[in-house]
């Protein structure tokens, strides 16, 4: 299942369109202002959330009885984003519970684990989050943050803009890069934790020993994808991967 969240940061339309115009979600989650994100490119959202203290009042006033739409109040513990990222997370995990049962009451033992293979081929839990950057730095950063609400349920989730991918990467876990995939000229390693633990191959400077990345130091900035495949791998501590571009 794939979930698109659209927040109310900075968005180039023009981008966005040609972003968005190969990409298929089952659910599409508008936080605030992010409605008016997704109705500049012609979308229709399954869920309308925030305390819509940023969202134009004539939009607002015209979906306030949509039955898609919950209202938060504007005090309250968390952004209007991680609400639309909690509720995505629990909607995935809603919708693996589903998948179960219906693998718990297959007969055929050999449908089932067929059945099982097929989804593991086909659909892959994710959520990509857009208009998540801006010119409120502390939102950015805390949105970046936030992810590792879905790092710790082990499911993928990535903030895009016009110059970066954004996403995290846990302690046990690797990923894997493939040079004409990648999504800018440059890979940045940014140590959140201070026991993080790295090794690279496949890029311009390698760290080929496990080794303790220094929280606060620039070492891992800028590196490049010298190889067909590159991978960067974590033993120990969580990190923000960054794939950019000028």
């Amino acid at each position: 299942m794939k979930i698109l969240i659209m927040s109310g940061g900075n968005l180039k339309l023009d981008w966005a369109g040609k972003f968005l115009k190969d990409r298929k979600y089952d659910y599409i989650i508008a936080a605030d202002s992010g409605l008016e994100h997704l109705l500049d490119l012609g979308l229709k959202p399954n869920l309308i959330l925030g305390d819509y203290d940023s969202l134009d009042s004539k939009i607002y006033d015209q979906i306030r009885d949509d039955e898609n739409i919950i209202k938060y109040p504007r005090k309250k513990d968390y952004t209007d984003t991680e609400i639309a990222l909690r509720k995505a997370i629990e909607l995935l995990e809603e919708n693996k519970r589903e998948e179960q049962t219906k693998d718990d009451r297959s007969q055929d033992q050999y449908d089932r684990s067929q059945n099982q293979h097929d989804r593991s081929q086909d659909q892959h839990d994710s959520i990509d989050l857009l208009a998540a950057t801006g010119s409120r730095f502390d939102h950015t950063l805390t949105n970046v943050s936030i992810m590792k609400l879905a790092l710790k349920k082990e499911i993928d989730a990535c903030i895009f803009d016009e110059h970066n991918k954004i996403y995290l990467l846990d302690s046990g876990k690797a990923a894997k890069l493939d040079k004409d995939k990648q999504y800018g000229d440059f890979v940045s390693l940014i140590p959140m934790s201070p026991d993080c633990y790295v090794r690279t191959w496949g890029m311009e400077y390698d760290i080929k020993e496990f080794s303790l990345l220094e929280q606060g130091l620039s070492l891992t900035q800028s590196n490049e994808i010298k190889e067909r495949q590159a991978f960067i791998e974590l033993s120990r501590g969580w990190c923000v991967l960054v794939e950019s571009k000028d």
